[in-house]
């Protein structure tokens, strides 16, 4: 994963730095002490990140901030000196958050964590609950959501729209949180834009896929090898 540190102390960020170098599953994307330079490069393409090791208190942008405005959908690890910010990584649905000083096996444990949860088997998915929670209003309220009530998931730069056969629920979290929430079998990603629960898919040809009550969805060029080298796996003498 394509790993980005953004952290105004420097002893800090290049502790990380070692730690992401020596991680088998970690690439260094980079170091950044400045976290709006870091939202800039980030935003306008000119850097390309999976996952991002994300301080809370910097100047200029504060790390709950940082994360809101971000317009790809990176996973977000916080890394504080302040056990206080827990509300804040939670409405951002941070993947964790790690308290300095952060040891090797901390690091270490975190990383393993969210690879497991990108490569869950079908077994691991079967074993997961039936439904999932989204953040209400207030630090503290949630909703829950059946996953077999879901049609597809919208996301934007700022916010996703999760579609459900009864109403449409509007969140402040990034695509690929939620795609790590809701892997394959039943959920795939097809397009910078959409996940679809395939429950849902009546037809799929190499543009677009059609889902019940005839809705069309775009399949991106990016997606669409791995979209049908998914699907072709249930095809009669697989």
């Amino acid at each position: 994963m394509r790993s980005l540190i953004v952290d105004d102390e420097p002893h800090a960020g290049e502790l990380l730095k070692e730690y992401v170098l020596e991680n088998p599953y970690l690439q260094l994307a980079g170091f950044e002490q400045n976290p709006i330079r870091a939202l800039e490069k980030i935003n306008t393409g000119k850097l390309v990140v999976d996952l991002i090791f994300l301080d809370f208190e910097m100047p200029g942008l504060h790390g709950s901030d940082f994360a809101k405005a971000v317009r790809t959908d990176p996973v977000i690890v916080f890394t504080t000196a302040h056990r206080g910010f827990g509300p804040e990584a939670f409405e951002v649905n941070a993947a964790d958050y790690l308290v300095k000083p952060i040891s090797y096996p901390v690091f270490s444990r975190s990383v393993e964590k969210i690879v497991q949860r990108l490569t869950l088997s079908p077994k691991d998915v079967d074993e997961q609950l039936p439904y999932f929670f989204i953040n209400g209003t207030g630090k503290y309220n949630l909703i829950k959501i059946y996953k077999q009530e879901v049609l597809w998931i919208e996301g934007t730069a700022a916010y996703i729209t999760i579609k459900t056969k009864s109403r449409d629920y509007l969140c402040t979290v990034k695509l690929k949180q939620m795609e790590l929430l809701l892997p394959p079998p039943r959920f795939l990603r097809i397009h910078r834009s959409y996940i679809v629960n395939l429950d849902m898919v009546e037809q799929v040809n190499a543009s677009e896929v059609v889902l019940t009550g005839k809705k069309v969805l775009p399949i991106g060029d990016m997606y669409r090898q791995s979209l049908f080298a998914f699907l072709g796996r249930y095809r009669p003498g697989y």
